[in-house]
């Protein structure tokens, strides 16, 4: 999965929980606040999104889908299964 295929109703409800986590920083900037959203959905990103994972393989842990691009290769089929 990459980000395109994350469902836009789970992306709504992760920035929800996201900004009830940041609530407290309320004395903050807008800009700051918006800073650590895009962070914390990045972080988000890497633990759902095989593309947005490190390459562990290679030096600098790469993201896969940079990994992917850089060598011409794309991901036809990914299926998820938990244990």
């Amino acid at each position: 999965m990459n980000i395109e295929q994350v469902p836009s109703e789970t992306i709504k409800t992760e920035k929800e929980i996201i900004m009830k986590q940041i609530s407290s920083l309320s004395n903050k900037p807008p800009e700051v606040i918006q800073k650590i959203l895009n962070g914390k959905l990045a972080k988000f990103y890497e633990e759902v999104c095989l593309t947005e994972q490190a390459h562990m393989l290679e030096e600098g842990n790469p993201k896969v889908g940079k990994y992917l691009k850089k060598h011409g290769l794309d991901i036809l089929n990914y299926e998820y299964m938990s244990t």
